[in-house]
């Protein structure tokens, strides 16, 4: 694997190590090899995957959700999910799990007055 995966936001280190967490490394390098990298996109020094890709092959898509549902299995009560791949891959996690999907906004929108304590 090249360095390049290696970002400097917090999130994509969290995600990273949590990947390296998973025990399927069939599946792992399957995800490696189609995620697709982008160089200094939004701004230089940013390395963006573009997981794109994934959605064109519907059994890579599942078997990646059936690895987090399996990885996250008794540990979570609910799942979680930042705009907007935290809502394509949460929203399935959370239905495989049968437990409560949230959504997350990072931006201020028209209903932000609409907010409630979970």
């Amino acid at each position: 694997m090249d360095d390049s995966w290696k970002i400097s936001s917090y999130k994509s280190k969290f995600i990273r190590k949590e990947i390296k967490t998973m025990t399927n490394q069939e599946l792992i390098t399957k995800l490696e090899n189609t995620i697709t990298n982008i160089p200094d996109f939004p701004k230089e020094g940013i390395q963006f995957k573009d997981i794109t890709p994934i959605f064109l092959n519907p059994k890579l898509y599942e078997e990646a959700v059936d690895e987090m549902v399996k990885f996250s299995r008794g540990k979570v009560d609910v799942v979680c999910g930042i705009e907007s791949r935290g809502y394509i891959f949460g929203i399935a996690i959370a239905v495989k799990l049968g437990v409560p999907f949230v959504l997350i906004r990072k931006r201020k929108t028209a209903s932000a007055i609409h907010r409630r304590k979970i």
